[in-house]
């Protein structure tokens, strides 16, 4: 991680780019960021370029670093753009949680929060998993969950970038 001077500023203008592939990403994105900051983002594909869009957020994994692995991710936050790429969708998935924890909490409410300053500080991040499996286990033989809890536990562990999940 190395940090910068500045912030990127999330407004109602702001939009989310991407590459073909990565457009499951994005949406997943902006499905988020449209829930508590209520701004109509948009999305849009981005067919040739791999270079940051002004204003935006760009997701890719075109000319993206194969060394980072399976999972690895960079993320390059400049305080008029935003890109993250990486080797697969899976480091592409991984790296919007960071994204998203860069944010301010507040980002994971599920109703619109009015008095946020949506904030990306600007900040150079790559990073990669240490353990290639990374897994929780739940028991539900023992204790009974409903779907909406279960649901929960799954992107409780997807924003800690667990990938594997054990249900007993």
């Amino acid at each position: 991680v190395q940090r910068r001077e500045g912030v990127f500023q999330i407004t109602a203008g702001t939009s989310v780019h991407s590459d073909l592939k990565s457009g499951p990403t994005a949406a997943f994105l902006v499905r988020r960021l449209r829930e508590s900051t209520g701004y109509p983002i948009k999305t849009e594909t981005q067919w040739v370029s791999s270079g940051p869009v002004m204003g935006a957020i760009f997701l890719t994994t075109k000319d993206a670093d194969a060394s980072l692995g399976a999972e690895g991710y960079e993320l390059s936050v400049f305080t008029n753009a935003i890109v993250l790429r990486a080797p697969t969708q899976a480091g592409l998935f991984y790296g919007v949680q960071t994204l998203l924890q860069l944010l301010p909490p507040a980002v994971f409410s599920s109703n619109v929060v009015s008095s946020v300053n949506w904030q990306v500080p600007a900040v150079e991040i790559r990073d990669w998993p240490r353990f290639k499996w990374r897994g929780f286990m739940l028991d539900v033989s023992r204790h009974f969950y409903n779907k909406a809890e279960v649901e929960k536990v799954l992107d409780t562990i997807a924003l800690y970038k667990m990938n594997t999940f054990h249900w007993h």
